[in-house]
């Protein structure tokens, strides 16, 4: 079985109740930390310009624009994925420097408000998108942003996928294509960096992995090998290394995807994110943090 469609069986099907309670209750934190962002965010010049484009296209009104007003859920995911990037206050996965839930719950909660979801199928949803796309993320680094790659608009797109189809019902075949989908449109370049294409960003992972599921659900055929071969994410690993390094990720606790004879680990990578206690690029958060916690002894 290849790693695309293991990775879509695991979250299609991998049970609520098996997702451990310190995880969930983790991405509940992260969910409050995410509105704080984007709330926070609102005002700003580039989150205001997507939300007059959201209005000016129009469609149904399937999602709350988070910060007042209401969009198709596509609209909505983009939007809120920007303004909970756009301030750099959104946490960070600490081995890979992805911001996953920005994208992430982005496409999930404007899919789980469209179709009625319950609370607890949307922190589910965002457990099982971070691990995939902070899977994708330990997958294609360091040599991925070493070549000017984003990987919060790379692999935040695969994580948005997961966690949107999640929510809309995706099954294992539907969810494997979808996935294969956010690798034809999972983009982002370190040369955005300090303008507002940086948000833009998480925005478009959120919003493309939402259109991954919303074409996977009524039928679309993608590669069976979207996530694993090395183009679809730009060359930026060694033959094999992709393929090898989704089988392995740097897994720690004890669930497990199985793959063949030979189970793939589930690490929980939100257990491995912090959050920020200002805006600041990620190498600069720990010696500001360590500043911060001498200056109060």
């Amino acid at each position: 079985m290849h790693e695309t469609q293991t990775l879509g069986r695991f979250a299609a099907e991998f049970p609520t109740e098996r997702i451990p309670a310190d995880v969930q209750h983790l991405s509940a934190r992260c969910m409050l930390d995410y509105l704080g962002t984007v709330l926070g965010a609102w005002d700003e010049p580039t989150v205001q310009i997507a939300r007059a484009v959201a209005e000016e296209e129009g469609g149904a009104a399937q999602a709350s624009l988070l910060g007042g007003g209401y969009s198709s859920a596509l609209q909505a995911a983009t939007v809120n994925g920007i303004a909970a990037h756009v301030l750099d206050f959104d946490d960070t996965h600490e081995p890979t420097i992805l911001h996953g839930t920005s994208p992430v719950l982005s496409a999930a909660l404007a899919a789980a408000e469209w179709v009625g979801a319950s609370g607890a199928d949307l922190l589910a949803a965002h457990a099982i998108g971070f691990e995939i796309a902070a899977r994708v993320a330990l997958a294609v680094n360091p040599e991925h942003y070493d070549q000017g790659f984003h990987v919060t608009g790379t692999a935040g797109t695969f994580g948005a996928a997961a966690a949107a189809g999640r929510i809309l019902g995706l099954d294992a075949e539907q969810m494997a294509n979808a996935l294969s989908v956010a690798a034809a449109q999972a983009a982002g370049l370190r040369e955005m960096f300090g303008s507002m294409s940086k948000s833009l960003h998480a925005g478009k992972a959120a919003g493309n992995g939402l259109y991954a599921v919303l074409l996977a659900r009524r039928g679309w055929v993608s590669a069976s090998e979207g996530l694993e071969d090395p183009e679809a994410t730009g060359r930026s690993s060694p033959p094999g290394g992709i393929r090898r390094r989704l089988r392995t990720g740097s897994a720690r606790r004890g669930s497990s995807i199985a793959m063949g004879r030979s189970p793939m680990p589930v690490e929980w990578s939100v257990t491995r994110r912090s959050t920020r206690c200002g805006s600041s690029r990620s190498p600069l958060r720990f010696p500001l943090t360590q500043s911060l916690t001498c200056r109060r002894r």
